[in-house]
């Protein structure tokens, strides 16, 4: 389990009411909360939210022996963008692109290097203007 206070308390009490659920692979929060969350949370708050989503997601399929899967890919992308972590959005979406171009998935891929432009452009990042689609 990770390392926060009280965490144990808060996924007991999230399982109970609904709000995060179990699998073979483990925990998942149905993206149905998200509207939820908007409604209550104020856009700080959200982001906050999607930061913290964002790190354990990071430090548990990224900087580690884990094999991420496509789908948890994808996801932690996607987590990772709302949080607002633009350089390391940048670097796990960049790898993601790669990937699902060497998969023959071009469409989503040339979806993600355009998307990631105009980000790496303002990170600094010059090597990102010669990708050709």
């Amino acid at each position: 389990m990770l390392d926060l206070p009280d965490f144990e308390a808060h996924l007991n009490a999230a399982l109970a009411v609904g709000l995060v659920e179990t699998s073979a692979a483990g925990y998942f929060v149905s993206r149905l909360l998200l509207p939820l969350l908007a409604d209550i949370l104020d856009l700080e708050k959200q982001q906050a939210v999607y930061r913290l989503a964002a790190q354990c997601l990071y430090a548990l399929w990224w900087e580690n022996d884990y094999a991420i899967r496509l789908e948890e890919h994808s996801e932690l992308s996607r987590i990772i963008k709302l949080s607002g972590q633009l350089h390391i959005y940048s670097q796990v979406t960049g790898v993601l692109a790669n990937r699902l171009y060497k998969q023959c998935r071009y469409d989503e891929a040339k979806v993600l290097y355009e998307t990631l432009l105009p980000i790496r452009q303002a990170l600094g990042d010059r090597k990102a203007e010669s990708l050709v689609y």
